[in-house]
C-alpha cells in the first residue's frame, strides 16, 4: 500500500488497502479474512470473512472507509484500517488454535448501565467538561432504565431491542429537561424532540461500536437497523433578530436588576462577536490581544477543542463592564445557559424594545451569521468568525438569508402590482 497515495475510488480503495483474499500470503490456512465490499455512496464497508469445514460466513464490522480526498481522509482509514485489520488477525489466530469455524464471541454480561457510567467517567477524564459525551452517556443510561430498567446486559441488546428503544424514544420517553425540578410549577410532561431522539439513537450506536472495539461485543446490532426505521433530524428554523431590531435592542435601558451591564453588555458583544455562550461566559483580559490589525480574541472553543481568533471593534470593545478585576477574571459574569436564558430582566429586555420573537442567547450567534451573510461577507469568513469546523454548518445560514431575501423581493414587487 502507497504511504501517500489517495484512493477515492471504492476499487482503489479495495486494492489499496488489500480487502481481498486473494492479498494474503497463507491464503489456504486462514480461517479469517478482513475483505471490503463498495457501497453505492462510494464508501467501503468492512467485513470479516471465513471458510472452513465448507462453511462460509460474513459478518459486518460496523465500519466503512471513505473515499480519500485529502491526507486526513488518508489518516482516518489508516486508523480504521489497522484497528479492523488486528481484530481480523487475532480472531485469526484464536480460531485457527482451537481449529473451530469461526464463531461470534457470547456478548458480555456486563450490565448496561455499569458500561455507560464507565464511558461517562472517561469522557469526563479526558475532557475536564460536564458536557459533550460525559452527560451524552448519562442521559441514555437514565432512558435506557426508564425503557428496560436497570439490569439491562450488552448481551441483551440485539437488533429487535434496538428497534424497540427507538420506538420508546419516539412515541413514550420523556424530555428529562423538564422533568428535574423539584417545583411541580416548572415541571412538564413533554415528549422529545426529533433531535433529541436522533442523538440517543446516536449515542447507543456509539456505545455499541465502543463495545465492539473493545471486544466485549462479537457485533453491533444497531449497524442492522434500515435508515427508514432510525429517528430523522429536523432541520430547524434559527431565530436572529433583523439589523433594525438589534439597534432597538441597543437604544432600549436594560432593566434595572443585578445582571443589568453583564446582560446587556454579554449579549450585544456576542452579536459583535459570534461567541457562544460557553465561550462568552470564559473570556478574560487576557485573551484579548493586539497585532498590526486592531484587537483580537484568540481562544480555544469550549465545544469543539479548537483554537478561534476573531478581531474586535471599538463598539465590540465598549462593551466590556468597567469593573477591576485581574487579567484572568471572566469579563463578564454570568450564570449557567438554562438560567441565563429565563433571567426576568434578559426577557422583559425584549418586550421593552418590541421584539416579539423568542429569543435565547444562542439568537445572538444566529444573529452575527445572517447580518454578516445579508452584508455581502463571503462565506468563508463567516465561517472563520463563528469557528464552524464544516463550511456545510455556515451554508445553512446562506440559505435562511436566501430564503429571506426572495421571500422580501416578492414582496417589493407586490406593491407595484394592480
Amino acid at each position: 500500500m502507497a504511504a501517500k497515495k489517495l484512493f477515492q475510488l471504492p476499487s482503489e480503495i479495495i486494492e489499496g488497502y488489500n480487502l481481498t483474499t486473494d492479498s494474503y500470503a497463507d491464503k489456504k490456512s486462514r480461517k479469517v479474512f478482513l475483505l471490503g465490499r463498495p457501497l453505492n455512496s462510494g464508501n467501503v464497508s468492512l467485513f470479516l470473512y471465513s471458510c472452513d469445514n465448507n462453511q462460509r460466513q460474513r459478518r459486518t464490522m460496523g465500519k466503512v472507509l471513505v473515499p480519500e480526498f485529502s491526507i486526513k481522509d488518508k489518516t482516518r482509514n489508516g486508523e480504521i484500517y489497522a484497528e479492523a485489520l488486528a481484530s481480523c488477525n487475532a480472531l485469526n489466530e484464536e480460531i485457527a488454535s482451537k481449529g473451530a469455524i469461526y464463531k461470534p464471541k457470547k456478548k458480555s454480561k456486563i450490565l448496561v448501565c455499569d458500561y455507560l457510567a464507565e464511558l461517562s467517567k472517561q469522557a469526563l477524564e479526558t475532557s475536564g467538561k460536564k458536557n459533550s459525551n460525559h452527560s451524552a452517556f448519562k442521559s441514555l443510561a437514565q432512558h435506557i432504565e426508564l425503557y428496560k430498567g436497570k439490569n439491562v446486559l450488552l448481551s441483551d441488546i440485539d437488533k429487535q431491542w434496538c428497534l424497540g428503544f427507538l420506538d420508546y424514544l419516539k412515541y413514550e420517553a420523556p424530555n428529562l429537561n423538564y422533568t428535574r425540578s423539584k417545583d411541580d410549577k416548572k415541571n412538564k410532561d413533554l415528549p422529545l424532540s426529533s433531535n433529541s431522539q436522533v442523538r440517543l439513537s446516536r449515542n447507543l450506536n456509539t456505545m455499541l461500536k465502543k463495545a465492539l472495539r473493545q471486544g466485549i461485543i462479537s457485533e453491533n446490532p444497531f449497524s442492522l437497523i434500515e435508515t427508514a426505521d432510525k429517528p430523522k433530524e429536523k432541520k430547524g428554523t434559527r431565530i436572529y433578530m433583523e439589523l433594525e431590531e438589534v439597534q432597538r435592542l441597543i437604544d432600549t435601558p436594560f432593566p434595572d436588576n443585578r445582571s443589568k451591564a453583564d446582560f446587556r453588555n454579554a449579549f450585544l458583544f456576542a452579536i459583535l462577536s459570534g461567541l457562544r455562550y460557553s465561550d462568552l461566559k470564559k473570556i478574560t483580559l487576557s485573551d484579548i490581544k493586539k497585532d498590526s490589525q486592531g484587537s483580537y480574541l484568540e481562544i480555544e472553543q469550549t465545544k469543539t477543542r479548537e483554537m478561534l481568533r476573531i478581531y474586535l471593534d471599538d463598539m465590540a470593545l465598549s462593551f466590556i463592564p468597567e469593573r477591576r478585576r485581574t487579567k484572568d477574571e471572566p469579563i463578564f459574569k454570568l450564570p449557567k445557559n438554562g438560567n441565563a436564558n429565563d433571567n426576568k430582566g434578559f426577557k422583559q429586555w425584549f418586550k421593552d424594545a418590541k421584539i416579539e420573537k423568542h429569543i435565547t442567547w444562542h439568537c445572538a450567534r444566529h444573529t452575527t451569521a445572517t447580518i454578516m451573510l445579508s452584508a455581502g461577507e463571503p462565506l468563508a469568513v463567516v465561517k472563520e468568525q463563528l469557528g464552524h469546523g464544516k463550511m456545510a454548518t455556515t451554508e445553512i445560514y446562506a440559505k435562511i438569508v436566501n430564503k429571506a431575501q426572495a421571500k422580501a423581493s416578492r414582496n417589493l414587487a407586490k406593491l407595484f402590482k394592480k
